[in-house]
């Protein structure tokens, strides 16, 4: 009777890396070797400044020349041809006064204040958005509210983004355009 067993086969999965070595400490800068790797960082960092400032020129020029200024909020596209569009989008941003948020609050109509602030005082973008809706259709009501809140808000236009959407590839084209 052959009483050999067969052991599992030992496998290396997952690869356990091995232990890191220590690095080497680097070595000793001279005071020239110091003031030659400040001088190309204080470069690098005035050109990386330089390009950010300049692309942001640029961004803000192309976003004004190019999109609808009418529209303050939300995504556009301009045909650049080729397939090609720039995608614009803009956003707004809205800060409440919150020292002031629980005075005008006690002023509001129950309903129109619950909808209207979000617990900790975080406006609602829509109930305001319909608020403003039925002011400028000549409610009295939603005027006498919106002049309460508008004491209180501050609206501020974010900075647009501008993305470069290249055309989408052919189908059956193995990706090559």
């Amino acid at each position: 009777m052959n009483t050999t067993t067969k052991s599992a086969p030992t496998t290396n999965w997952p690869p356990v890396p091995a232990p890191a070595a220590k690095p080497a400490a680097p070595a000793p800068l001279t005071p020239a070797d110091r003031d030659r790797l400040l001088a190309d960082w204080l470069l690098a960092k005035q050109t990386l400044d330089t390009a950010k400032e300049t692309e942001m020129q640029l961004r803000l020029e192309l976003n004004e020349r190019l999109f609808d200024p009418g529209k303050v909020a939300g995504t556009m596209n301009h045909d650049l041809g080729n397939g090609y569009k720039l995608k614009c989008e803009r956003k707004q941003y809205y800060n409440l006064a919150n020292k002031d948020v629980l005075k005008v609050r006690e002023q509001l109509a129950p309903d129109v204040a619950e909808r209207i602030f979000r617990e900790k005082y975080e406006l609602s973008i829509s109930e305001f958005k319909l608020l403003k809706e039925k002011a400028s259709d000549g409610d009295e009501f939603a005027k006498q509210e919106l002049r309460l809140i508008e004491d209180i808000l501050t609206v501020t236009p974010g900075t647009p983004s501008l993305t470069l959407v290249e055309p989408k590839a052919k189908k059956g084209s193995n990706g090559h355009v």
